[in-house]
């Protein structure tokens, strides 16, 4: 989104040696997975942080409404978490009833030894 790839990204961050890096809001899940995706292939040892937003923001009436809904978000913890994630959130648009939601999913994939 910022004509950095995220390799570069990973790259360039780790000369500073953070504890963790990753990427958070941009345009939806699809866009997080896929740098975090590309980040785990890069450098499998990273400590990753995915925290997408709840959707793409709308505006109906007066009101910002995101069209991520808690199982969109749920089915993306589960998906970030396989590509790699081990920390795991929302930014623009998540509610704690989206949090619960990713949080209930992990538990569960883990149960099933899934992630």
């Amino acid at each position: 989104m910022m004509g950095v790839s995220p390799v570069q990204a990973l790259e360039a961050l780790q000369a500073y040696e953070p504890l963790a890096l990753g990427a958070n809001c941009g345009n939806g899940v699809e866009e997080i997975e896929g740098v975090i995706e590309a980040m785990h292939d890069a450098d499998p040892s990273q400590l990753l942080v995915a925290k997408s937003n709840a959707g793409i923001p709308q505006v109906v009436g007066s009101e910002i409404v995101y069209s991520g809904t808690p199982e969109v978000m749920a089915e993306y913890a589960v998906r970030a978490r396989e590509l790699g994630a081990r920390i795991i959130g929302g930014c623009c648009g998540t509610t704690p009833t989206h949090l619960e939601a990713m949080a209930n999913a992990l538990r569960k994939a883990a149960a099933a030894g899934i992630v």
